[in-house]
């Protein structure tokens, strides 16, 4: 029998999702619309952004990309934005519901 191989192993081959653990980390990659953040660059569109003005960032539409996201500007028009423009900002409760109320 100096043809046939030996096997060393039985089993299935590891999925890389077998490496998750289902722990959780604890920071939920889930955002709750609206939320606040701070204009931090604004290249290109000034007179739409104002660095260092908080802005209500709404819900993505389906092809917006993860690269960007929607923001209600000086204009009042929710418009795309490269998120590097911007950095997000913890809102207390009260003023979380006085944003919620806001017209989008």
């Amino acid at each position: 029998m100096a043809g046939l191989a030996t096997r060393r192993f039985t089993g299935t081959k590891r999925t890389a999702s077998a490496a998750f653990s289902g722990k959780s980390s604890g920071i939920s990659s889930r955002k709750h619309y609206p939320y606040c953040a701070m204009c931090v660059k604004n290249a290109g569109v000034e007179a739409s952004l104002v660095v260092g003005k908080i802005y209500k960032v709404i819900r993505p539409e389906v092809n917006d990309g993860l690269q960007n996201i929607r923001v209600i500007d000086e204009e009042m028009e929710d418009y795309l934005y490269p998120s590097t423009f911007f950095v997000e900002i913890e809102v207390p409760a009260r003023g979380r519901h006085a944003l919620a109320q806001v017209e989008a």
